[in-house]
């Protein structure tokens, strides 16, 4: 199976042209329209195009699921697409595919830290020609349908070949725990207790200890282990992981329903055209 997810700007019809491309190519499942949910002109512009991508796409053909974000906040932004990748690699096993077509920095950057942790998922934009010049005489509607013309087929965006960044089960719950502990925690030994384990029994020490290494080797976790105090605080990535982590297991729990983490099957939440 495969699915695509697109994020949804000022400018659509090279979001449908993007799906249509790869429809040809291979049998699309599922389409998540990915928009914009802050109050500002922006924003606003992509709420109105995600319910436009209803109305041109046949909801026959593809599970349409709308999921609102806040695509000035990176974590938001990484969270969201951290459980959607996981969600869709893991449990539907299925093929990603990601329209970047109308991201913003905040996404791309997300995306980029992702691509460490999924390296199957692909990348790709509808590019235009780059001599293409606009003409300031013509309406805006006259604008987009030159631009329509001069777009070219979806380009796949090159990424390096890599080992996935791995996390295991425990270093998940570590994660989890400095995240329900705002971030930060003063010592080892208050992690191994939070944890729910003996503090002082040397071999969990040893065990936590290697832990702790582990996740900072990766850069989620930052550890000094020559302060005093030895505090463990997670890092920006650390923490938009345990976000997404979080987001992953509310979801197992209401036995995978999307709308439990406010995505929208548009079958049901939007109005038919």
């Amino acid at each position: 199976m495969v699915s695509i997810a697109t994020f949804i700007g000022p400018y659509v019809k090279g979001v449908l042209q993007g799906i249509r491309y790869w429809n040809s190519k291979v049998p699309i499942q599922r389409i998540y329209v990915i928009y914009d949910r802050r109050r500002n002109a922006i924003a606003r512009l992509s709420q109105i195009n995600a319910d436009n991508i209803y109305k041109l796409v046949s909801s026959a053909l593809h599970e349409l699921i709308r999921i609102p974000i806040n695509m000035g906040s990176y974590e938001d932004v990484f969270s969201t697409l951290y459980v959607l990748i996981r969600y869709e690699e893991q449990i539907r096993k299925s093929n990603v595919l990601i329209d970047i077509t109308g991201a913003n920095v905040k996404v791309l950057s997300a995306l980029f830290s992702l691509s460490h942790i999924f390296p199957e998922v692909k990348l790709y934009s509808l590019p235009v020609r780059d001599d293409l010049i606009a003409d300031l005489s013509i309406s805006v509607e006259e604008f987009y349908e030159e631009l329509d013309k001069n777009m070219f087929e979806p380009y796949e965006i090159p990424l390096p070949k890599h080992d996935p960044l791995e996390i295991s089960y425990e270093e998940e719950m570590i994660l989890l725990i400095l995240l329900r502990h705002g971030g930060r925690a003063n010592s080892i030994r208050s992690l191994i207790e939070w944890y729910g384990e003996d503090p002082l029994d040397p071999a969990v020490k040893n065990k936590f200890s290697r832990l702790i290494k582990k996740l900072s080797d990766k850069g989620l976790i930052e550890a000094n282990p020559r302060a005093r105090t030895k505090a463990i605080s997670l890092t920006e990535l650390g923490r938009s992981i345990a976000l997404g982590i979080k987001k992953f297991y509310k979801l197992k729990e209401s036995n995978f329903d999307l709308s439990y983490l406010g995505f929208h099957l548009e079958k049901e939440y939007l109005l038919p055209s």
